[in-house]
């Protein structure tokens, strides 16, 4: 970006002040509590899906683990077959219902396992 501006500076004569806000820290799961988190779903025989490579985040939610390790995981509502196809700020999102369930239950075996 600097080269740009210096360019763009030279070019136009003119002057660019540029600031970048460095956004939110990366969401970095706690490796030992996901390990537990799996192990718990398994055991609950609650239905999950990892992801099959890492996936870029920038979330609020950084912060909180930055104080407290944590786990971060996507609760999973779209649905291709009802075209619940949308993300989460899309003018069209829209989600199936059944993920709650699958939410409620997940929450409810954190809630009752000490390990997590």
């Amino acid at each position: 970006m600097a080269k740009i501006h210096k360019g763009m500076e030279e070019i136009y004569g003119c002057t660019i002040d540029f600031i970048r806000d460095p956004g939110y820290p990366p969401v970095l799961n706690d490796p030992i509590l996901t390990q537990n988190m799996v192990e718990l779903l398994k055991e609950n025989e609650i239905s999950y899906q990892e992801l099959p490579e890492p996936f870029f985040l920038g979330e609020d939610f950084s912060y909180y683990q930055e104080k407290v390790p944590g786990v971060f995981f996507f609760l999973g509502t779209g649905s291709e077959e009802k075209n619940f196809i949308h993300g989460l700020h899309h003018n069209q999102f829209n989600f199936d219902e059944a993920a709650l369930l699958t939410g409620l239950k997940a929450f409810i075996a954190i809630a009752a396992n000490k390990s997590i």
